[in-house]
Parts: structure tokens; C-alpha cells; sequence
């Protein structure tokens, strides 16, 4: 305290020493006191801020509209209750939606209060949604990897023998508990610090307006001593002393801001690429035998639709990894820099207007294509059955319209699992590719042999009729979120896994 009070004291002298006979030094020492809380940025910066307001609406607008479309059609839930193994899964996308609806209100409301910060309007509450503006963010990632690690868990148990019993509780424990006791920390450091801002600026308040009468009394050529001021000492220095915590608390806010924002997005980037990994390996192991054959034993084995959809969901796990590892590291050193020197917020606009502006058009220029595609997504998505069903073979608490898997879009079998019949799931339901029954291959998956509708399969552990069921891998794609292009494939230049799928 003592020394921000100090230096605040020698600025406002050597002001007062330089000051005109003419000027009104009451004016001159309120408008000093005024920067001292409150940054001077540039037009632009203001200006910028509308835009970025009506970005966000715009995002806004587009989600809102998909959550209804989505709602009108029956694909609507947030969480549902899987049985086997029995594992809390939240909905991907729309989970994931509802979370960045809430965030950009929160926003559209921030950007009205920084725009009267920066235009030096006392507000006590500022420092409340100051600390907290990037609360939904950190909500919105853990969902993705919670939805993540949920699909990861239930691959790995249906193309292994182990049950992964640790794994689904600590998908349990850890999905809902993380966001909850980040909830609590981030208030008990939150909350101080949003007091100690509201004490400063009610006493700021009370500064001004003795200022303001005794300057409203001045006349021009009237002598002015810095005695004048004696009455004012004592409220600067518990001004002082509120705005000394406040910063503490700035300090304390954007530190643990990084650290979680670090650890997420190692997390989050970490099961998307264990996962990639999974399934690529899963994959490349079914072509091995296919090739010992020759590349044209199985091109009709994976119908185009479902490899666009393996070909979807890997584009997807690569583009979470490199947009969150850009996203979380632009968001560390945002949130690093404000923590190296809390009153370079109020002291240097060019650090003012970073701090700001810099998770706005993060969230802006990200979030206007996301919502694009999510709005796309919910108008072309089919009716289907809204619970979480079973991803091996259990059934969901939810329950819903039941539809036959072939009317799918995003559940593509063209061999259905004995165990499983599951019904057709909205287009983004969940990031996942679960290969069902790998794990358990003849040596040499069987002897393929053409026939008049395609290359069928025929072990002599199949039973006669059965066509692709010998040594069958049932491929269940649920694809994800931001991409939603398919891409052309040449059946007869790729080689994919000998297997019914």
C-alpha cells in the first residue's frame, strides 16, 4: 500500500507543480485520481468492442437457434446415465452449446460494463465479472474432454478384455467433480478481490464528490495550497490500501487462470491423442491381413459413407489437438502477462486493451464458423433417439424414439452387432469411433471369396448364411462437431481393413 500511495502522491505533486493559475485544481486532482483506477485507451479500442458485441450476438443467435431446431426434433439432452459400463455421459454438442450460450450472454453483459470502464464510469461490481469472464470457457473444455475420455473409455473396452474398470470411475468422479471445485476456488479468490475493487470505488466516490463541491466554490485567481488536500490523506491512503488487495487478488484470479487453462488443455489434448492413436492403430491392424491378400481383396469390405465418416472423425480429433493447443497457449500467456503486473491493467493501455480484447476475438472469430456449422448440423440432423444409448451394448436410462440403425446418419452399421441394435443418434452425438469386437481375430481373419454382391467372408467358425460375419468388426462411427464435409474417396485406390464393417 505504502508504496502505490507513494507513488500516486509524488505523480500528483509534480502535476500540481506545472499547473496553470487559470485551470481549476480540484478538477485537475479528481481527473488525476480518475486514471489512476481506470486505463486511457484509444477510439478504436471502444469501437472494436461493438464489433466484437455484435460478432457474439450473431453466435449467439446461430446456437440458439440450433438448440431449438435440435429440441423440435428430439435431439436435445445434456447428460444421460449409460448401463454398460455404466458411465455419465454428457452430449457433446449440445452440452457443449448450452454452455457457449450462457458464455456469450455473460459476454454481451461484460463488454457493456468494460465499455463504461473505459469510458471511467464508477461501477463497484466490475472487478465480479472481471474475474470471472472466463468461468464458461473453462466449463465449455472440460465438457469436451469429459465427452472425450468417456469415448475413449468405451473404445477401449470393446476392442480389449479388460473391463477399464478404473478408468470409468475416474470418468465419474472427475467429470462432474473438476468443473465443481474449480467453481470454488476460482470464487474464493474471485469474490475478495471483486470486495476490495467495491470498497476502493465507494471511496473513490466519496474523493470526487468533496472534490467536485470545493471546485464548484473555486474562482479563477483564487491561490491553491496542497494543504487544501489534508482532508483527503486519509480516504487516499484506504483507497489506497482496498485497491493494494484488489490488485493481490488480480494477481492471484489470472494465476490460477493460467495454471487450470494449462492443465485442461494438456488434458483435453493428451485423451484426444491417446485416442487418435487408439484408433489409427486399431485400424492399420485390420489392414495388415488385407494386404498379405492383395489391395483388391477388400475394397468393398468398408462402404465410402462409413470411411468418410473414420476419415471425419480423425480430421477432428487432429483439429481439437491443434486448435486447443493454440487456443490454450494464446490463452496462458494472455492470462500470464496480466498476472506478471496486475497494475499495468489500469496503468498501460496497450496491456489494457490485450487483457480485453484478446479472449474476446479469440471467441469471437472461433465461435462465428463453430456456430455456423453447429446451425447447419441441427437443421440437417434426423429425429432420433435423444438418450446416450449404450455404446456396448447396454441401455440408456434416457429413453427415446427408437429407429432402426440404417436410417442413421451418424451411426453407420452395415453389419450390426448381434449384441447391439442401436438406434440412430443425431449427426454429433459424440467424437467417437468404437470398433466393437476388435480384439478377438481368427489368425487369419478368415478367406475371402468374391461373390456377385461383394467380397464376403467365410470361416469355418461362420455359419452358413451369414455373409460378412465371419471374423466381423463392427465399425461404429459417431462423428463430431466442427466438420461436417465429406470428402470424395476412390473405392477402387484405397485400401481398407478386410472385415465386414
Amino acid at each position: 500500500m505504502s508504496s502505490l500511495l507513494a507513488e500516486t502522491q509524488a505523480a500528483l505533486l509534480a502535476r500540481l507543480a506545472h499547473l496553470p493559475p487559470s485551470e481549476n485544481p480540484y478538477l485537475v486532482v479528481n481527473a488525476f485520481l480518475r486514471d489512476q483506477l481506470f486505463p486511457k485507451v484509444p477510439d478504436s479500442a471502444i469501437y472494436q468492442l461493438y464489433a466484437l458485441a455484435g460478432l457474439l450476438g450473431v453466435c449467439g443467435l446461430n446456437i440458439l437457434v440450433s438448440l431449438v431446431w435440435r429440441a423440435r426434433k428430439g435431439a436435445f439432452w445434456l447428460f444421460s446415465l449409460q448401463q454398460t459400463p455404466r458411465l455419465i455421459r454428457p452430449h457433446v454438442v449440445v452440452a457443449w452449446s448450452s454452455i457457449a450460450l450462457l458464455m456469450i450472454v455473460f459476454l454481451e453483459v461484460f463488454i457493456v460494463l468494460v465499455i463504461r470502464f473505459l469510458h471511467q464510469t464508477y461501477y463497484a461490481g466490475f472487478a465480479y465479472f472481471f474475474f470471472t469472464v472466463w468461468f464458461f470457457a473453462f466449463w465449455g473444455g472440460e465438457t469436451a474432454a469429459w465427452s472425450l475420455g468417456v469415448s475413449y473409455i468405451v473404445h477401449r473396452r470393446a476392442t480389449s478384455a479388460k473391463p477399464h474398470t478404473w478408468q470409468v470411475h475416474a470418468a465419474n468422479i472427475l467429470g462432474p467433480l473438476v468443473p465443481s471445485v474449480y467453481t470454488v476456488v476460482l470464487l474464493v479468490l474471485a469474490i475478495p478481490g471483486g470486495r476490495h475493487y467495491a470498497q476502493a470505488i465507494d471511496v473513490a466516490r466519496q474523493v470526487e464528490n468533496e472534490l467536485l463541491q470545493r471546485a464548484a466554490s473555486w474562482r479563477e485567481g483564487q491561490p491553491f495550497s496542497v494543504l487544501s488536500l489534508a482532508w483527503a490523506m486519509p480516504l487516499l491512503q484506504k483507497e489506497a490500501a482496498f485497491f493494494t488487495d484488489f490488485l493481490e487478488s488480480f494477481r492471484a484470479v489470472y494465476t490460477f487462470y493460467a495454471v487450470s487453462t494449462a492443465v485442461l488443455v494438456a488434458s483435453l489434448v493428451s485423451i484426444a491423442g491417446i485416442y487418435f492413436s487408439a484408433i489409427r492403430a486399431g485400424l492399420m491392424a485390420t489392414r495388415a491381413p488385407a494386404r498379405r491378400e492383395g489391395a483388391g481383396a477388400d475394397h468393398h469390405t468398408v462402404p465410402n459413407l462409413q470411411r468418410r465418416r473414420i476419415q471425419r472423425t480423425l480430421l477432428n480429433l487432429r483439429l481439437t489437438i491443434i486448435l486447443f493447443t493454440s487456443v490454450g497457449v494464446l490463452f496462458v500467456v494472455d492470462a500470464a502477462l496480466a498476472a506478471s503486473s496486475p497494475v499495468s491493467f489500469v496503468r498501460s493501455p496497450l496491456r489494457a486493451q490485450i487483457l480485453i480484447l484478446l479472449p474476446l476475438y479469440t471467441f469471437a472469430v472461433l465461435g462465428l464458423p463453430c456456430s455456423i456449422l453447429l446451425l447447419h448440423a441441427s437443421y440437417t440432423v434426423t429425429p432420433a433417439d435423444t438418450s446416450s444409448a449404450d455404446r456396448s451394448g447396454g441401455q440408456s436410462s434416457h429413453s427415446g424414439p427408437k429407429h432402426h440403425p440404417s436410417h442413421s446418419r451418424s451411426n453407420t452399421s452395415v453389419t450390426t452387432s448381434p449384441r447391439r441394435s442401436r438406434p440412430g443418434s443425431d449427426e454429433l452425438n459424440s467424437l467417437a469411433i468404437q470398433l466393437e469386437s476388435f480384439g478377438s481375430f481368427p489368425g487369419r481373419f478368415g478367406e475371402f471369396k468374391p461373390g456377385k454382391k461383394g467380397w464376403k467372408a467365410a470361416s469355418r467358425d461362420q455359419a452358413a448364411g451369414q455373409a460378412h460375419q465371419a471374423s466381423a468388426i463392427s465399425v461404429k462411427v459417431d462423428v463430431d462437431v466442427m466438420i461436417d464435409e465429406d470428402v470424395d474417396f476412390d473405392e477402387k485406390r484405397e485400401a481398407w481393413p478386410r472385415a465386414a464393417v
